[in-house]
């Protein structure tokens, strides 16, 4: 087994926050900051920069998605005060904090002095757990801000507009309309992707398979195959690029093209499991995906496992999928 696969084994849970358990992380800041946590020591693992390169797309594409559900909002999200800065004569402040995944939330402008925001982090102290609500601030065709791929699976970094810190534990304010962050002019920008719509693969169930998902996103099909009982890497492999390859085809048969169109395409290969505590785990055993940056489908193997019990349930259940008769 590589050191790739070697990494993957370790379960990654996020639970608790910055050593204190009994935080509850909102379900959405879970999903939405999981997917680069959970590729860090993979990427620390490889000594190889297509691999690297293809667990950073991964992440950006799975974030994406996840902020997507949001609507780019991080409503009651937790974690500790970072920094907290004012300009001479405390006339305006910025603030960053930071989350139990090693996720910065930092001030993308001036907090005015006399506003809520400022009021609020008049009585805050560095360290001090919080719950905070923030527009994410749009970044080239994402919202993560970190100059180097390792930077931002290390640390990543986002650029809000808070609208709400207070101690954790404390109810936050009602809040006005928030109108949306508008992206700042960035050189390159890759243009959005069709909106997604649910497509019939017209698969038959193998006997090994349990049924398939199609998560909900909107610039990406990414599937969910789940197996009865743990699969070989050689299932992994053959199962999720046929489904990936049957995507394409019935993309193209709509007249898209997922490479042209810049359609993102997925399968993960899983195992839904209930542990002795009553938590729904996810084990995930590889995935079949098209690479962008190698303009080719590619099959990664690897097991990785995601506590998905207090995550909102985004599959598409519908009759769309073909599960077989």
């Amino acid at each position: 087994m590589n050191r790739l696969s070697l990494a993957l084994l370790a379960a990654v849970t996020i639970a608790g926050c910055n050593g204190h358990p009994n935080v509850q992380l909102d379900p959405y800041q879970r999903a939405v900051e999981y997917p680069r946590v959970s590729r860090y020591e993979a990427y620390k693992a490889t000594d190889n920069e297509i691999q690297e390169s293809a667990l950073f797309n991964q992440a950006n594409a799975e974030m994406k998605a996840a902020i997507d559900r949001t609507g780019a909002f991080a409503k009651g999200w937790v974690g500790k005060i970072d920094e907290i800065r004012t300009d001479h004569g405390g006339g305006n402040a910025r603030v960053k904090i930071r989350s139990s995944t090693n996720s910065i939330y930092q001030s993308d402008e001036d907090v005015p002095a006399g506003s809520p925001v400022y009021q609020q982090l008049s009585s805050l102290t560095v360290g001090q757990q919080v719950t905070f609500s923030a527009k994410l601030v749009p970044h080239g065709d994402g919202y993560e801000w970190s100059l180097t791929e390792r930077g931002s699976l290390e640390e990543p970094e986002f650029r809000v507009v808070f609208t709400s810190i207070v101690p954790y534990g404390t109810p936050e304010p009602a809040m006005a309309h928030v109108e949306p962050v508008s992206a700042k002019p960035v050189a390159a920008v890759a243009s959005p992707s069709p909106i997604r719509k649910p497509i019939k693969l017209g698969l038959v169930l193998k006997p090994q398979w349990d049924r398939i998902e199609q998560n909900n996103s909107p610039n990406a099909y990414m599937v969910s195959l789940i197996y009865s009982e743990p699969p070989t890497g050689e299932e992994v492999g053959t199962d999720t690029s046929e489904v990936v390859n049957t995507i394409f085809q019935r993309l193209k048969a709509k007249g898209l093209d997922p490479i042209k169109d810049s359609i993102g395409v997925v399968c993960d290969a899983e195992v839904h499991l209930t542990s002795p505590t009553g938590r729904q785990i996810t084990r995930v055993y590889g995935n079949t995906a098209y690479d962008g940056d190698l303009h080719k489908i590619v099959t990664r193997l690897g097991i990785t496992e995601i506590d998905m019990t207090d995550i909102p349930d985004l599959a598409d259940h519908s009759t769309d999928i073909v599960r077989g008769k």
